[in-house]
């Protein structure tokens, strides 16, 4: 390469650094001005506020959270923003619960915050911060001097849908009792806990879920969840030949159908197949006196069937009939 060509090449990079530095000094400049501007803003901002109940003494048991996230909606210019950010990770808001009791309902069990009292204990974590709303605007804290009792817990009602071809053989819920914590006017209606379950989706065996215990104002549950495991089964479609059972005539008349027997139709676990067949069925006809006396066909139904069986059908409705002398 000639001195020339190298003194042209060593231009053009000294020429395009020269405009990298300075677009980077600009850039770097305007984005400093664009924070300050922003942080000297007025900023509205919705913050969590952990509030703690502390001195609980041995003589109280609390019901409510030891710690509850009050909503504060605060005011201020971003810079000062900034500070109760950090105020927020360094001071504690903490409700002394010794004092609080001393003018709560000892027979309900509740004790109440007032707005201000909830707030200059707020104020404790956001120092001078403009708070412009604050959501609870008092706290009940629900408190017992009881003792703790034991309840079972009872799946009532469960809203379980198997997956389609499947259906539920069995549920088990774990722990099946639950220690529980109540204020003295609740504590003697509590004779057991009722959940609700859930939707199964997927797999045919082994459902599972965790259930959070339902909220009651003035009741607490140790522990607060519980599993529920469900065991389900693959339904399978199976016939049966059932003799057709005929009422009693009286008179010695009997009464004969043509065809003697039907077949049933019906869905079954797969699992209990053997068992539906070793139960059986109960066909018998759906007539009164008057069709017997009066009639040579008679409509037949299914009377009986396994408890664990489903849609139980005939593949006829309809029988001729007739009857005979014993």
């Amino acid at each position: 390469m000639s001195p020339k060509t190298d003194n042209v090449r060593h231009f053009l990079l000294r020429f395009i650094n020269r405009k990298y530095l300075t677009f980077l000094f600009c850039f770097c400049l305007s984005g400093f001005f664009w924070l300050l501007l922003t942080l000297n803003e007025t900023i509205t901002k919705d913050l969590q506020v952990p509030v703690t109940i502390g001195h609980v003494s041995n003589d109280y048991h609390l019901i409510s959270d030891e710690t509850v996230n009050v909503t504060v909606t605060v005011s201020g210019q971003g810079l000062s923003l900034l500070g109760v950010a950090r105020g927020m990770k360094e001071r504690e808001a903490v409700i002394n619960f010794a004092e609080l009791v001393k003018k709560a309902d000892l027979d309900q069990g509740v004790a109440t915050v007032s707005e201000s009292e909830l707030l200059a204990t707020v104020r404790k974590k956001l120092g001078n911060a403009k708070v412009t709303d604050m959501k609870p605007k008092e706290l009940k804290i629900y408190f017992t001097k009881g003792e703790a009792f034991k309840v079972p817990v009872r799946l009532v009602e469960p809203h379980i849908q198997p997956k389609e071809h499947y259906t539920l053989m069995k549920t088990e819920v774990t722990p099946d009792s639950v220690t529980v914590y109540a204020i003295k006017s609740l504590a003697d209606q509590i004779k057991a806990v009722d959940i609700n379950y859930f939707t199964l989706n997927e797999e045919t065996d082994g459902n599972e879920k965790t259930v959070r215990m339902p909220y009651k104002a003035g009741v607490k549950y140790q522990p607060k969840e519980v599993t529920v495991k469900v065991t389900t089964d693959l339904l399978t479609e199976d016939t049966m030949r059932v003799r057709i059972t005929v009422p009693e005539m009286g008179n010695g008349l009997l009464i004969r159908t043509f065809p003697p027997s039907v077949t049933v139709r019906y869905s079954v676990p797969v699992s209990r197949k053997k068992e539906a067949r070793s139960i059986g069925f109960v066909v018998v006809p759906n007539a009164d006196q008057a069709v017997l006396e009066n009639d040579s066909v008679l409509d037949i139904m299914v009377s009986e069937s396994p408890a664990f069986v489903f849609n139980p059908r005939l593949d006829v409705r309809k029988v001729g009939f007739l009857k005979e002398s014993r």
